[in-house]
């Protein structure tokens, strides 16, 4: 087909006019130092390359719009189906134990801006946690909500994050703050706090949440809740209206005994309930009365709101003097 095209094309050149040329390379240039523009993508048919692009975010890449020729969709598709083929064959040897990021199943939807302490993390515009205000500098988050040198941005008074013009409010963040003994692994102090770029203007749709002022344990069965803009079921889509769920705190030796080593009853407690967190939005309040004394932590990787397998929150009140320390300290 290649030698037809090109005599094809041969029969047709004196025919046609040349204008302008596009997919122009470096000419006259130096050799990148290797990996020192780790942006770069090249665009591949057939793997040869035809085009370069640059890494926007973790899912999007940028290029012009001549280097697509109507085909690369079909080698897309193919590799997906690849990778979906390659996840599968793996599937029986990876064992799964906890997932984090979690959101609202069961739930309903907030009356808008009921909740005005409640804070959007996100990433390239996207929703990656949750969050809530504490001061206003300051958003508390768990600390698996970033990655190594990830930069967040809050945004504060949001309800529908598909709405921009909703009075909504995005503020970088100064500087992060996670507990120096966070372990990835077991989540063992899954606590961060995070300096914004400005002060937060207090109003009806933003406005701090009061903590615990002394360390203790909340009496099992009391009434709480949760909310976030996480998946409405595990495999579900995520909601970009904020939710809510009812919940009630587990008595601590139930959890432990649901959970064996991954529960510490020190500085985690566990809440039940028919509706409560799922993937997609970690790093939100548990919220009773007006107090916000837990973070979302992390649950089972499986199934969402499982009695057996509850989900498990921070416990605030354990950090009342390191939460203090940077509040008082951080400028």
């Amino acid at each position: 087909m290649s030698i037809i095209s090109l005599l094809l094309l041969t029969s047709l050149l004196p025919h046609l006019t040349f204008t302008a040329r596009v997919k122009v390379g470096i000419v006259n240039g130096t050799e990148a130092k290797p990996h020192s523009r780790p942006y770069m993508v090249s665009i591949q048919e057939n793997k040869e390359h035809i085009c370069g692009g640059f890494l926007i975010s973790d899912e999007f890449v940028l290029t012009a719009a001549h280097c697509w020729n109507g085909k690369s969709s079909v080698i897309v598709f193919m590799m997906t189906i690849i990778s979906l083929l390659l996840l599968t064959s793996l599937l029986p040897q990876l064992t799964f134990t906890a997932h984090v990021n979690v959101g609202i199943v069961n739930g309903r939807e907030v009356k808008p801006h009921s909740r005005p302490f409640m804070v959007s993390l996100q990433k390239d515009c996207k929703h990656v946690c949750g969050g809530f205000l504490i001061s206003d500098r300051f958003v508390m988050t768990a600390a698996h909500c970033r990655k190594t040198n990830e930069k967040l941005t809050a945004v504060v008074g949001a309800h529908d994050l598909d709405k921009i013009n909703e009075g909504s409010i995005r503020i970088g963040v100064k500087s992060y703050h996670g507990h120096p003994d966070f372990n990835n692994n077991t989540f063992q102090n899954d606590i961060m706090l995070l300096r914004l770029e400005k002060e937060v203007e207090q109003n009806e749709k933003v406005m701090k949440i009061s903590m615990p002022t002394q360390e203790g344990d909340i009496k099992a069965d009391s009434a709480c809740s949760v909310a976030g803009w996480g998946r409405l079921s595990l495999n579900g889509k995520e909601s970009k209206r904020l939710m809510e769920a009812d919940v009630r705190i587990m008595n601590n030796t139930e959890c432990e005994n649901k959970w064996k080593y991954m529960f510490s009853a020190s500085n985690m407690m566990c809440v039940h309930g028919h509706g409560g967190s799922c993937k997609g939005d970690g790093g939100g309040p548990l919220v009773c009365g007006d107090t916000a004394v837990g973070i979302t932590s992390f649950g089972d990787s499986k199934v969402c709101n499982r009695p057996d397998r509850p989900e498990v929150y921070i416990k605030i009140s354990a950090y009342h003097e390191w939460i203090c320390s940077i509040i008082a300290n951080v400028k």
